[in-house]
């Protein structure tokens, strides 16, 4: 199929071009999806060592790699390579919504409250970005984790408003 033939051709593109911190961060991702996880942590590392710094290739480097890492529950590497991520790319509210969900899985709720406020502000003010409803759902969840039920239900009404406003996305 595709994935055979797609990590054929970032090998390739590495064989061309041993220093394109793209091709290995391609085979990476492609590694990850595929269950390689240590060979995904090794091209994602090296995509990381080739990238510019202050670079949007570099933060999601760090991102998949953070990915990985929560998958094998290795909750303190994940939020490190976030916190890289987002230290570069601060806007990126895709980067904050994945530290909030290992802030919510670490018990971190007060963090991870505060990453899905500003994933949903962060959407909001982009003029080409849809709002997405399930934030609103785990911002929803993290506050009644905290006791507060209010703000749940204002969170999960304002998700549904979102999705009823945003069905194409559904």
């Amino acid at each position: 199929g595709k994935i055979p033939a797609a990590l054929s051709d970032f090998d390739n593109a590495i064989k061309v071009q041993r220093q394109s911190a793209d091709a290995y961060q391609g085979k990476g991702v492609i590694l990850f999806e595929t269950g390689k996880l240590n060979d995904a942590v090794s091209a994602l590392t090296k995509a990381i060592k080739l990238a510019p710094t202050d670079n949007a290739s570099k933060a999601y480097s760090y991102q998949w790699r953070g990915m990985l890492y929560q998958t094998q529950s290795d909750l303190t590497a994940a939020l490190q390579d976030l916190d890289r991520a987002v230290q570069i790319s601060e806007g990126a509210s895709g980067l904050r919504y994945e530290r909030a969900l290992i802030y919510l899985e670490n018990k971190q709720f007060e963090k991870a409250l505060e990453e899905f406020t500003i994933t949903i502000d962060l959407d909001k003010k982009d003029q080409n970005k849809t709002v997405l409803p399930y934030n609103y759902f785990w911002r929803g969840l993290t506050n009644e984790l905290l006791g507060d039920t209010e703000g749940a239900q204002i969170n999960w009404q304002d998700g549904i408003s979102y999705q009823q406003q945003t069905s194409s996305y559904w």
